[in-house]
């Protein structure tokens, strides 16, 4: 069976509405297709409907929590705006990830300045 998503949050950023997927890539989402079409969330559609979005087939790899605080980060050279690593969860706060941007640019000396900021 394939369902046609008629509601996401707006916050959902794997699918959207209007979206067609199968039951089973729905339930890789989490979702319960039955109750979605209970709820008018989603209704069924017929299987020639083309899918438009599918769920992986396993779930990504967890973030490593062993990385470092942004003032780590900055304090090897990188820039603050480009923090978390890669691969690795944040151990510092939005705020003090913003407060490390702003203090960086900042501290951004006239000659490093964004070339076209003048164009």
């Amino acid at each position: 069976m394939k369902v046609q998503i008629l509601w996401a949050a707006p916050a959902e950023r794997r699918f959207k509405s209007g979206d067609v997927m199968t039951e089973e890539s729905a339930a890789r989402f989490g979702l319960d297709a039955d109750a979605m079409i209970e709820t008018r969330e989603a209704q069924r559609v017929k299987d020639k409907v083309p899918t438009t979005v599918e769920a992986p087939e396993s779930e990504p790899e967890p973030l490593r929590e062993d990385g470092p605080t942004v003032l780590e980060f900055i304090a090897e050279g990188y820039l603050a705006e480009n923090y978390p690593p890669e691969g690795y969860a944040a151990r510092s706060t939005g705020e003090e990830i913003a407060t490390a941007i702003q203090l960086q640019a900042a501290a951004k000396p006239a000659d490093q300045a964004d070339p076209g900021a003048n164009a």
